[in-house]
């Protein structure tokens, strides 16, 4: 074993480490249980290269200790996997949609289930993490941590994992770890602190601890040396995105608890052209960068071939920002007649006819868009550059496509009032909107939205495991104001509930969505059972 400093890493000698044997997915085939360790041939100058290294990438839970699932994996750290697994061995577990996991109840407002699962270890969900991590195995575990959400959960996850073998090195990354590396690293779990876009930096650094080599030359990490914590230079970003791997989903650990409908996401572009108060997609990729449309449809491509996948969902944080590079996907996606519907998240301001048409004619079935305020000073405040205006003509030419629109809002951003919330309610009822989404302002750290409440003396709190989007607001407001937040919050809920039943009804027989669905799952009965009973159960739910 090799000591850096405050850094161990050791190697697992035999034959548990010819299991990781790198980037010979189509040489070698390995089976875990069985000890099968090689099939096939491999040649010798091959034998040179492998670099016997066992890493686990972990998402921690978020969405199941509010009390349900995520219907899609987190790209992100899949990126990640897959860059790593070209020279090492590497698999990626996303703790919020393994079917297998337990113990949950269907709760809106989570606090209570969250607390309870949050800070007991013997509930399933950790005792179901620590039976992966003793089956894997790894050297490295890399935990994702992209918003302060998920911060107490990856520190369970790093308590576990050390407690279990404390030869494991433990590296986090994401928005959260990004923005506040310190906080995170004052954790002695916590080994190195991955900052900013890590496909290149995760692997030269685990080469780095693996080589015996100085790490403090890898651009773009943190990590304790002493008492004292030590940022290296930031990394310069890629600058072409079509170069980066697509996210390899047979890397997901226990995929066959997964279905192959969550497979079907993917990100066409990094950062934002807008800068929102409340956002940090900017802080984390500072600029916009956008795949082209060829190499996004032949991602789309490999995901029907390799797993029938027949809807695609686009996680941009404004998919439309560049219309021209969207049109020409549309009219590449039609003139390879594929047949699959496609969902997405832009501002209503991005969109015009004659892409909306098109877009619809490719497959786009449904649209959400954040609105976020019906009041003109909230949205200036909110830095959010939307005129209320012009979103009345461009919601019309989306209804007459046809298609399914969902608005996202935002009540309790400071300088809220009774007035303002009145004035967002409105909007919401004259939208005449599919469907309605509400959050609570959450000033997550590394936003301009936390300064400011930090500057202020605004923060409830800086408990970050309650940081989750619900209720209730973690920014203080009067008396009167909070319990109008509440109550408009509540009639939101009941407003939405009446309207979604009936546009999810008018979704769900139409004819395209319906055949798409079944088709998807023609395989799986039991998903289709569950996808009709779900569906008839939040219909006629109270």
């Amino acid at each position: 074993m090799a000591t850096r400093g405050d850094h161990k890493f050791g190697l697992r000698a035999g034959t548990e480490n010819i299991r990781g044997i790198v980037g010979f997915a189509e040489a070698v085939k390995i089976d875990m249980n069985k000890k099968q360790l090689l099939k096939g041939n491999i040649k010798k100058d091959n034998l040179k290269q492998r670099e016997y290294v066992r890493c686990l990438i972990v998402n921690p839970p978020f969405f199941k200790l509010l009390g349900y699932g995520s219907k899609f994996f987190a790209l992100g750290p899949l990126y990640i996997t897959t860059a790593l697994n070209k020279r090492f061995y590497a698999r990626f577990y996303d703790m919020d949609i393994d079917e297998k996991i337990i113990g949950y109840k269907s709760n809106f407002f989570g606090i209570k289930i969250k607390k309870d699962t949050l800070f007991n270890l013997k509930h399933p969900i950790w005792k179901n993490f620590a039976q992966n991590l003793k089956k894997f195995k790894p050297d490295f575990l890399g935990i994702n941590i992209h918003s302060s959400s998920q911060f107490q959960s990856a520190l369970n996850i790093a308590k576990i994992a050390k407690k279990m073998d404390s030869k494991i090195t433990i590296l986090a990354g994401g928005f959260h770890a990004t923005v506040m590396d310190s906080n995170v690293l004052q954790n002695p779990e916590f080994d190195f602190v991955v900052r900013g876009e890590g496909e290149k930096t995760v692997v030269e650094l685990i080469s780095c601890l693996v080589n015996n080599k100085k790490v403090s030359e890898v651009a773009g990490i943190s990590f304790r040396k002493g008492t004292q914590i030590k940022r290296t230079a930031s990394r310069t970003l890629i600058k072409i995105l079509d170069s980066i791997p697509y996210p390899d989903r047979m890397l997901i650990l226990n995929k066959k608890n997964v279905p192959s409908s969550y497979l079907g996401a993917i990100m066409t572009s990094r950062g934002c052209s807008h800068s929102c108060n409340f956002c940090g997609v900017n802080r984390m990729w500072k600029k916009i960068r956008y795949r082209s449309p060829e190499n996004i449809l032949s991602e789309i491509e490999k995901l029907v071939r390799l797993y029938k996948i027949k809807e695609i969902t686009f996680l941009d944080d404004s998919f439309t920002v560049d219309k021209n590079r969207i049109l020409k996907l549309c009219k590449l996606i039609i003139k390879k007649k594929l047949d699959i519907i496609w969902t997405c998240l832009t501002r209503i301001d991005l969109l015009d006819a004659k892409l909306i048409h098109l877009m619809k004619k490719s497959g786009c079935y449904f649209l959400s868009i954040g609105f976020e305020s019906g009041s003109n000073k909230i949205l200036t405040l909110m830095n959010k550059r939307l005129d209320l205006k012009r979103i009345t003509v461009a919601l019309d030419t989306i209804k007459k496509e046809g298609l399914f629109v969902r608005g996202f809002f935002i009540l309790g951003y400071p300088g809220e009032s009774v007035f303002s919330l009145n004035k967002t309610y409105t909007l919401i009822r004259n939208l005449n909107l599919d469907s309605v989404v509400v959050f609570f302002a959450t000033p997550f750290p590394g936003t301009q939205l936390y300064s400011f409440c930090k500057k202020n003396n605004l923060l409830e709190h800086e408990k970050f495991y309650e940081y989750n989007f619900n209720f209730p607001s973690v920014i203080k407001f009067n008396v009167k104001v909070k319990q109008k937040m509440n109550s408009t919050f509540l009639k939101i809920i009941k407003y939405n509930k009446k309207i979604e039943s009936k546009n999810l009804l008018r979704l769900f027989f139409s004819q395209n969505y319906l055949r798409i669905r079944i088709q998807e799952n023609l395989f799986y009965p039991r998903r289709v059972f569950n996808y009709f009973f779900s569906f008839f159960q939040h219909l006629f739910s109270k």
